[in-house]
């Protein structure tokens, strides 16, 4: 019995210390309109929440307003996540709110937003992190695909911090264009866990990542959270989910990269369910890279096991793709690598004048293999004796190409 009295009395606290803050919230709003005939952003910029000096909003989701601050104890810019008035008397809000600033904060990776405090003041909680001066991927990416490089490049660093979260036993849920920040650098940070799944850490080093306990139950089956249009099949359907639900998510991410359109996209929240459930996206550019699509079909399949296992192989991939993009060495679909001028020309020439025509103008081309830059009945003779020679030639394919002279 007294437990239970206890139990109460520690419910009707809590209860009081939401109201409280949610009061605080809505005086302060209510106060500033009718004494400044402001508006609610208008009211809060300017004021402070402790030793952080609120300057202008930056944007606003369903787990939180996001301000522009500075740290007057550092005297750098901040951004302080603070939770709307309508959600202060919601306890799960305020749990999922308290989760994502754990859940951040438990990662120390150069791709992922940093957690400088978490406080209170006036009753309304607040997230205090790191200011990242930027887009978001959804602002680069609207009605327009990226170019190959970037995509790679941006896609590799996303990646690399889910596989950073990981490994920590942390699943984001809710990964999507508006939750990755660019900046004018290229550097890409990962925001908003605050729909985070804890799970049991990977095995191996972490470095310097703090395996963070959940204190909670996890979601329930059955019970489904994220935004529709990069929901993995399994997390639309309320199922169990592990880390290979954000690779989808990703696979979503990087077919708007490439397009400028949504992987799943319907009418209704149903609709778009009902595609990510049982549709397959449309058709990329051409120009897209077939290694680069077999990727994102990969990330995108419904069954979990047919996809990358764990982001850091998705990671390794981008990494590999990337580099032959650096190197000039990565083609787009229908590109044939050019083989030598020589061999170009006995694949394309089946006569000797054929041959003539083509090598009249490289005469001063670089010498290749001793047949381009000779004279051209030189260089015919030496490709048709070459031609004799069974073992260099006769009989030889390149794909559907016969490599070889006809006199």
């Amino acid at each position: 019995m007294l437990f239970r009295s206890s139990t109460a009395m520690t419910r009707t606290s809590s209860r009081a210390s939401l109201l409280e803050g949610a009061l605080t919230v809505l005086v302060l709003a209510a106060g500033c309109m009718i004494h400044e005939s402001g508006t609610w952003e208008a009211c809060v910029t300017g004021r402070t929440l402790l030793h952080y000096n609120i300057l202008e909003k930056l944007g606003e989701g369903g787990m939180g307003v996001v301000w522009k601050a500075r740290d007057t104890h550092l005297d750098r810019f901040v951004a302080v996540k603070v939770l709307p008035a309508e959600k202060l008397m919601d306890a799960e809000r305020q749990r999922r709110f308290v989760q994502e600033a754990k859940a951040a904060s438990a990662l120390n990776h150069p791709n992922i937003v940093h957690i400088y405090d978490i406080a209170e003041a006036g009753g309304t909680p607040f997230i205090a992190m790191e200011y990242v001066a930027g887009k978001t991927l959804g602002e680069i990416t609207w009605r327009k695909g990226l170019r190959v490089a970037e995509v790679l490049r941006y896609g590799m660093q996303i990646a690399e911090a889910l596989d950073k979260a990981h490994s920590a036993g942390i699943i984001h849920r809710d990964l999507k264009p508006s939750n990755i920040m660019v900046t004018a650098d290229g550097l890409v940070k990962v925001l908003d866990f605050g729909l985070a799944k804890l799970t049991e850490p990977a095995r191996g080093d972490a470095g310097e990542t703090r395996t963070l306990k959940e204190e909670n139950p996890s979601t329930e089956e059955g019970t489904i959270v994220g935004t529709v249009a990069y929901m993995s099949p399994e997390q639309a359907e309320g199922k169990e989910i592990d880390a290979r639900s954000d690779i989808f998510s990703l696979g979503a991410v990087l077919y708007e990269m490439v397009t400028g359109r949504r992987a799943f996209q319907g009418d209704s929240k149903l609709s778009t369910l009902s595609a990510i459930l049982k549709e397959e996206p449309g058709p990329v550019p051409a120009e897209v890279p077939r290694d680069l699509e077999k990727i994102i079909v990969r990330c995108l399949r419904k069954d979990p096991s047919r996809r990358f296992q764990h982001a850091g192989d998705l990671k390794l991939a981008l990494l590999e793709l990337k580099e032959e993009s650096d190197s000039g060495k990565l083609a787009a679909p229908g590109a044939v690598t050019a083989p030598s001028h020589r061999a170009r020309m006995v694949v394309a020439c089946w006569d000797r004048a054929c041959w003539r025509r083509h090598t009249r103008n490289l005469g001063s081309a670089p010498h290749n293999d001793g047949a381009v830059g000779r004279s051209e009945d030189s260089a015919a003779d030496q490709l048709s004796g070459a031609a004799s020679n069974s073992s260099t030639f006769a009989g030889r394919k390149t794909g559907s190409l016969l490599l070889g002279w006809r006199k």
